[in-house]
């Protein structure tokens, strides 16, 4: 039976990032990602500069396809239009963002294995069983073994994202309410070479779902379209996604692929004996934009650190020996989470309301791009918003529906 001193159960942004702190600090490392590596993933590929910023080093021009410092924002009719001044986001493929981070972990020192699914057995601190199995088709990047396996950690770091089976087993079920839905496609550049807006920046539509929004990412020679909604608002998402596409004029150029985005904060338990939650398994992204990169990679990161801590330390890996990673992700980014849900709750409460303040005035998109780019939280954005709410809730000074114009 392989012993290891930690296994990474996922191989996305915060599973890499994990192994390599670990990895980094000596300790022998595997990742068990069930894909075949290069994998996509349903996501928009955003990596905004606070995300980046995390990181030992910026991406690379191969990784980073575009630089967005630009920003355009529709609702029913009204638009409007942001230069900002530096960019604020990188937009990526999944497939080339997460094999850039899972060659930092390799470079540390850790083990890849691909088309991998693995089972927790036994969690317990110290001696933590893990049985890996062959999923889908047999990658052939990374070493890969044939046949059933069970291993042996000291402890274990479950980044097996929102759906994964061994952190729905530790952590629990969602609630619908602390879950949205979107759907993602890759559509062609054909017709919008010339409009700088989508070629150096992010669109941001509304009004296509209550609760939600839909958005457009260029990458080096296409672009990346997508609609979400939280989940008990996402009925005919599907329908209202076709629109989406069509209103903007896009071809699209790939399947449709649906993913569930955690919005209703981090995990009522992050740590367990032998085990911590990281990334969108841990509950970990912003409930009102949906941006869950920044999380992963700190998550990843924290926990990483966190264990290879205790294990230095010669300490079992209990729930109370684990407990300061839950401390630190709760200190670093509960307020911001709870606040996003505070915007997410007035979205619902009044959608146009809240759509009249941002589009009236260009402030709370640029408090929004600085939260991006690291340099603002929500308690700015908050703070602007709700002392105008009021009054247009009052004055009942909303403007007459019309439908979406691109």
């Amino acid at each position: 039976m392989e012993k290891w001193d930690v296994i990474v159960i996922g191989g996305g942004p915060a599973g890499s990032q994990a192994a390599w702190q670990c990895a980094a600090r000596g300790l022998r490392t595997l990742v068990l990602e069930k894909e075949r590596l290069p994998r996509e993933k349903p996501c928009g590929g955003g990596v905004s500069l606070a995300a980046e910023n995390l990181l030992p080093a910026p991406l690379p021009a191969q990784v980073a396809e575009v630089r967005c410092h630009l920003l355009r924002t529709v609702h029913q009719g009204w638009r409007r239009e942001l230069s900002y001044p530096q960019p604020f986001l990188a937009s990526v493929r999944r497939a080339a963002l997460d094999a850039h981070l899972l060659d930092m972990a390799q470079r540390a020192g850790a083990e890849v294995r691909a088309a991998r699914a693995a089972e927790c057995l036994e969690p317990r601190p110290g001696r933590v069983r893990v049985r890996s199995t062959p999923h889908g088709e047999a990658g052939i990047s990374f070493p890969l073994r044939n046949e059933p396996q069970d291993l042996v950690a000291t402890a274990i770091v479950v980044a097996d994202g929102v759906t994964g089976k061994v952190s729905r087993a530790l952590r629990g079920r969602w609630r619908r309410q602390d879950l949205a839905l979107c759907y993602t496609a890759e559509a062609d550049w054909d017709g919008h070479h010339d409009d700088p807006y989508r070629r150096n920046g992010i669109e941001v539509h509304y009004a296509f779902v209550p609760m939600g929004y839909g958005w457009s990412f260029p990458k080096r020679d296409s672009i990346y379209v997508g609609l979400g909604a939280h989940l008990p608002a996402a009925r005919g998402l599907d329908a209202a996604f076709a629109r989406f596409v069509q209103l903007n004029g896009l071809c699209l150029s790939s399947p449709i692929r649906a993913a569930l985005v955690p919005v209703g904060g981090p995990a009522r338990n992050l740590v367990g004996d032998g085990w911590l939650l990281v990334g969108d398994a841990a509950g970990l992204a912003d409930p009102f934009s949906g941006e869950g990169i920044r999380y992963a990679i700190g998550s990843g990161q924290m926990a990483g650190r966190v264990l290879a801590d205790c294990l230095e330390r010669g300490s079992l890996p209990t729930r109370t020996a684990l407990a300061p990673y839950a401390r630190l992700v709760r200190a670093t980014w509960g307020p911001q989470l709870a606040m996003g849900r505070v915007m997410l709750t007035v979205l619902h409460r009044f959608p146009a309301a809240l759509m009249e303040i941002y589009f009236r005035h260009d402030e709370p998109f640029r408090r929004t791009l600085d939260m991006l780019a690291g340099r603002g939280a929500y308690g700015s954005l908050l703070r602007w918003v709700l002392p105008r709410l009021p009054f247009l809730i009052l004055a009942r000074s909303v403007p007459t529906v019309r439908e979406p114009s691109i």
